[in-house]
């Protein structure tokens, strides 16, 4: 007798078929299980949040808390706020941002614990798939030792659970209509956190019935009812931001920037993306992993390589290492997760995707009686002899002891309150802060901003507008921003109305001979303090009208 498998709300885990064994697949997860697993998140989220304290990085986390702050305070996407991926990651960060400190950690804090929900889908997951809850609490751990620390608050992790859900519910052998429509929303708000997993949701929501389909010869009204209820689900909230769009005339402003300025852009930042050469740096980090004997790397490559494998031969022979196809579609989909890694294979977009693939890696493993034994002596190399919290493990901003020692609580500006800065970096900004202050109390005229830096953060805490549509300058977009915003005039001409702060970082050897602009001067000189991402031995340039000029 066949059973069907759970929903969302069901507190046991499908059996699709009667087990070949002799032993009854469990349906019920562990209870010491399900506590380890609570337990092993928790740790991996405070660890987050506390590394957040520390982290000075103004391009990533700045980039993020702009998005949010703008968006709050009623600027329309696309058109006042320039965004690279999806509108949900900073509706999610802003509105906790707005009820709580309204400091940036909240932001962090919201990523993470999207974050520590996605693991323990991923944890329902392959216990669905599995049916063990031992080997599904292998797989957790091995995916959180990959990458335990969430390193700044990117849509990667905002959009994790809902894509982790969204293929848990759509796998199911027998989903009933509830599940699929719900795997379908799930999927959808994950396309609305980060835009580029629309193709995606759509084959993950044909994937699971086709296969049916065929391999277990499901009927066609069954098939149609499930593709139904799940792009209900998947067009719900597409439709309602798209009405959002057509209300506001916002439509040809996000068809620009989720396409037309990526097909400008990427040629310039990602050379290598065209024709086959797309795997090169995919292929060139295996290869350095592997001489490196980075065993991270080693294990997510081998573990692309045998889903590969395992997908082949089960096309190919029907080769199934289980009674229901639910391994062949994970499998499959972790495969297609890679794509998302081709232009930056780096660890963390990994850990967000495509590491579902270990579900299948550790069933092969639990074949041949490996599965243990694997884990362990990996957990013991990653924990005691490569850390999951060095530059290897994808961590570029776990703070030293150095770090901790000199670090104190910023208290101004308030946005930036209770984070753990050197003593220079607060300083910095709090004179910065000050300063932009000073400039707006003179009413010289002056509207807006223009910043030439990488560094999103004189943005955050500037009392002006911004006249670009990014908070930072990269000159390589200048030329995509001319077709795409026409409207608004090369900064070299706005700067005429003398109604504009400009902020530029200069190498230090240039400082002397650097002049500001006609019409304008330099109000204050600042040296740039160590921090990630922004250009080192470099002075802030802060440059306003002449009419700002103090008798």
């Amino acid at each position: 007798m066949q059973h069907r498998a759970s929903s969302i709300f069901d507190r046991t885990d499908p059996v699709a078929n009667k087990p070949t064994n002799r032993e009854k697949i469990p349906t019920n997860v562990d209870f010491k299980y399900q506590l380890a697993v609570m337990l092993v998140i928790f740790t991996s989220s405070a660890l987050s949040i506390w590394q957040g304290l520390f982290s000075v990085d103004p391009h990533h986390w700045g980039l993020m808390v702009s998005n949010a702050k703008e968006l709050l305070d009623g600027l329309h996407p696309n058109h006042d706020v320039g965004l690279f991926y999806g509108v949900l990651t900073p509706l999610l960060q802003g509105t906790v941002f707005n009820l709580t400190s309204q400091s940036i950690i909240s932001i962090q804090a919201t990523t993470v614990a999207l974050y520590g929900l996605g693991l323990f889908l991923l944890f329902r997951l392959a216990y669905t798939t599995t049916q063990d809850s031992k080997l599904s609490f292998y797989i957790l751990c091995s995916c959180v030792l990959v990458h335990p620390i969430v390193i700044y608050p990117w849509p990667n992790y905002v959009a994790f659970p809902f894509l982790i859900g969204g293929i848990w519910l759509s796998i199911l052998d027998a989903p009933n209509k509830f599940d699929c429509f719900t795997g379908g929303l799930l999927l959808s708000f994950g396309t609305l956190a980060r835009t580029e997993y629309i193709p995606l949701a759509v084959f993950i929501l044909f994937l699971s019935p086709t296969v049916d389909l065929f391999i277990k010869r499901a009927s066609w009204l069954n098939v149609f009812t499930r593709l139904f209820c799940s792009f209900l689900g998947l067009v719900i909230p597409l439709c309602g931001f798209a009405f959002y769009l057509i209300r506001n005339g916002l439509v040809g402003y996000w068809v620009d920037n989720a396409f037309t300025l990526p097909m400008l852009v990427t040629p310039k930042l990602f050379a290598h993306m065209h024709g086959f050469s797309i795997f090169d740096s995919f292929i060139r980090i295996g290869i350095w992993g592997a001489s490196q004997f980075n065993l991270r790397l080693i294990i997510i490559y081998l573990m692309i390589l045998l889903n590969i494998i395992y997908c082949l031969a089960y096309i190919i022979k029907r080769f199934r290492l289980d009674s229901h196809p639910s391994l062949f579609k994970v499998s499959l989909i972790s495969l297609l997760l890679v794509g998302q890694l081709l232009h930056l294979p780096e660890i963390f977009r990994m850990a967000t995707g495509s590491i579902i693939g270990l579900i299948t890696f550790y069933t092969l493993l639990k074949k041949i009686k490996l599965a243990g034994g694997f884990f362990f002596t990996t957990s013991f190399f990653w924990i005691f002899i490569s850390p999951p919290i060095t530059v290897d493990s994808g961590n570029y901003f776990f703070p030293t002891r150095q770090t901790i020692s000199v670090a104190k609580f910023v208290h101004d500006p308030v946005i930036f309150k209770y984070q753990l800065w050197p003593e220079p970096v607060s300083d910095y900004y709090s004179k910065v802060s000050k300063d932009m202050t000073a400039i707006k109390e003179l009413n010289c005229g002056v509207t807006y901003h223009f910043n030439y830096s990488i560094d999103v953060f004189l943005h955050v805490i500037s009392p002006f507008r911004k006249y670009q549509v990014l908070p930072f300058d990269n000159p390589l977009m200048h030329p995509a921003f001319k077709i795409i915003r026409p409207e608004l005039l090369p900064i070299e001409e706005k700067q005429k109305d003398l109604d504009v702060m400009i902020m530029r970082l200069i190498p230090n050897e240039e400082v002397d001979a650097f002049t500001a602009p006609m019409g304008y001067f330099i109000y204050k000189k600042y040296l740039t303090p160590s921090m990630v991402f922004v250009p080192v031995n470099h002075t802030l340039m802060l440059m306003v009208p002449e009419t700002c000029r103090v008798k």
